[in-house]
């Protein structure tokens, strides 16, 4: 039984992601036959002498059962692919996969220096062993990296490995407790300054790194290794550490941090409010810490919407014309929803706002803020609900068929909108058959015009396009002759079969037109529908515009290229329609001398 996997179209990926497998699983046979591969020698015994398929195809094979459906054409075998294989060895502690690597790859070389993140992966999952082994073959790395194999260990809480690099010599700094604090590892905090590491960074560490942070992380997660840095001679700074405390909701924190002299300030209020942590903003506002509008606008631009209603229903000043804004220009739609809910009037330009964003001063302590140029899927939420509230945008209604929201259009029932053709044509013009079919069942009006943009594009129509108007012909969709000329023009010949009328085939203007435009495909098509057309007008035409093919096909059908047609090859300098005009005609006398031979040849014979 033959069968196929998804496999990304980079042939060198599918086999790194196989290494990748292969080694995580253990499977070393599977890693030996690709790296025992030569070219493509190995594939033709499994394929024998006929063409090489694309995809490989596995039989009664427990060895490469695995590949079964991966890509023929494997590329030689790079170093890098190896790196990938020892990485997801040690991910999953298989030992004698990156016993059996080593030996037949990494130890030929004696520069070890991309295989220093091993450690650091197998220090996170904690695996000694994988450890023991990488330390024992070469792969200590230099003291920055010695310094990530530590923090690697302590942000994971694996204390068995982090001491067990201590004990072969790895140095430790700052850094690494900060990564355990910031973790809440309090095991590994406490391991650390038992073996003398100091609070601050070593040169080699963390440049950015302070011993500040320390606190500020222990703020973040644990009051546990709040309190022990603190006892223990950390350097801390209140300020930021209760706004990383109110900032991820630890409500003990800010108490400790506040009996160690801790002030209010307005910024542990934004910091919750913009982090959705409604337990912390609810104990700092009955603890007496102050707060302002800048705060409802921490909430809008967090859409804590929870948070904003707190905020309101206690008083807190604010600004609502202003936060609506600010939702509809970053896509805040829960925030969007409450301010709508408690009466916020949608500004006039908020599809405009919404869709594009625009630079808006803000009230007396509020900053004036623009929206970044992008367009993510938090706004198409926005859109989506705006335009199911009843809010019928036409600049709405149009992103959402950019996006494809067909149930969402199945909301819209003014019949202004509705008479609209543009908007039908917007969503066949861009491909989009769900959106205009939805449309459609909604009553939405369309006409010829409906699709004349996109046919009018000198552009080849995606399978999409012609689907949608092949629909639209299926539903009594009205052409006219002007569509089906702008559709010759551009080559869209499958557009030009689903618009042909039998009415108009007794015009000769339409072959005319596609000769002119050079659309062999579409003359081709229009004689095989019936098109009348002038053979000796079509040949001069398409001698004149050097179009080889329209002359061919003139001629294989039977009619003579006319003197005229020479005539204005060569009066245009077309030297391959002159060419074949001239062997033509040639034949074409020769058979027409041939026949009158023949025809007194007879009489003689008569007489």
């Amino acid at each position: 039984m033959h069968y196929r996997v998804k496999y990304s179209s980079s042939t060198e990926f599918v086999l790194r992601y196989i290494e990748r497998c292969a080694a995580k699983c253990g499977t070393i046979d599977i890693l030996e036959w690709i790296y025992e591969l030569e070219g493509d020698s190995r594939l033709e015994l499994l394929f024998g002498p006929s063409k090489t398929p694309k995809i490989l195809e596995v039989e009664n094979d427990e060895t490469l059962e695995p590949l079964r459906g991966i890509p023929a054409k494997i590329p030689g075998i790079k170093g890098d692919f190896t790196v990938q294989s020892c990485e997801a060895a040690a991910e999953a502690n298989q030992v004698l996969v990156l016993e059996y690597l080593f030996e037949k790859y990494c130890l030929m070389h004696t520069d070890l220096e991309n295989f220093n993140n091993l450690i650091t992966i197998a220090a996170g999952k904690g695996h000694l062993q994988c450890i023991t082994f990488l330390c024992e073959n070469g792969c200590s790395g230099n003291e920055r990296d010695q310094i990530y194999d530590c923090q690697s260990a302590a942000r994971h809480g694996q204390l068995e490995c982090l001491r067990y690099l201590k004990e072969q010599g790895w140095p430790v700094d700052g850094s690494v407790i900060f990564e355990a604090a910031e973790a809440g590892h309090l095991h590994c905090i406490e391991y650390l300054r038992s073996v003398g590491c100091p609070w601050n960074a070593i040169d080699v560490g963390d440049d950015d790194f302070h011993a500040g942070d320390i606190m500020e992380a222990c703020a973040g997660s644990s009051l546990e290794c709040l309190r022990y840095c603190h006892e223990n001679g950390c350097n801390v700074d209140l300020f930021l550490s209760c706004v990383q405390a109110a900032k991820n909701g630890k409500v003990d924190c800010i108490e400790y941090l506040r009996s160690k002299g801790c002030p209010w300030a307005m910024d542990f209020t934004e910091a919750a409010a913009g982090n959705d942590q409604l337990d912390s903003l609810e104990y700092l506002h009955k603890s007496g810490c102050p707060w302002n509008q800048m705060a409802c606008l921490k909430a809008v631009h967090g859409d804590a919407s929870r948070c904003l209603q707190y905020l309101h229903e206690n008083r807190c000043e604010w600004d609502p014309d202003f936060l609506i804004l600010e939702a509809l220009r970053y896509g805040k739609l829960d925030c969007l929803k409450y301010l709508l809910h408690v009466g916020t009037v949608l500004p006039n330009n908020y599809d405009s706002i919404l869709l594009q964003g625009e630079t808006v001063e803000g009230g007396a302590n509020l900053p004036r803020i623009s929206l970044l140029p992008k367009f993510p899927t938090t706004h198409m939420d926005c859109i989506q609900y705006l335009i199911e509230t009843g809010y019928h945008s036409r600049d709405l209604i149009l992103k959402a068929i950019d996006h494809g929201l067909a149930q969402t259009l199945q909301h819209l029932s003014s019949e202004e909108i509705k008479n609209d053709t543009t908007i039908a044509g917007y969503a066949a013009n861009h491909g989009q058959l769900e959106c205009l079919a939805s449309l459609h069942e909604n009553g939405f009006r369309w006409d010829e015009n409906s699709y004349a943009g996109y046919l009018r594009e000198n552009k080849s129509p995606m399978p999409t396009h012609i689907r949608c108007l092949q629909y639209m012909k299926e539903h009594q969709l009205e052409t006219n002759e002007i569509a089906l000329l702008n559709t010759i023009r551009a080559g869209h010949v499958y557009c030009v079969d689903l618009l042909i009328k039998d009415a108009w085939k007794s015009d000769d203007k339409f072959c005319m037109e596609a000769i002119r435009n050079r659309k062999y495909t579409c003359f081709k098509l229009l004689i095989e529908r019936g098109f009348a057309f002038d053979p000796k007008l079509c040949a001069i035409e398409a001698a004149r515009l050097g179009s080889v093919a329209c002359l061919e096909y003139i001629h294989i059908n039977g009619f003579a290229l006319p003197k005229e047609a020479l005539d204005a090859a060569e009066s245009h300098d077309s030297k391959f329609c002159v060419e074949y005009i001239k062997q033509h005609s040639q034949c074409q006398c020769h058979n027409e001398t041939s026949r009158k031979r023949n025809a007194n040849d007879a009489k003689l014979d008569h007489l």
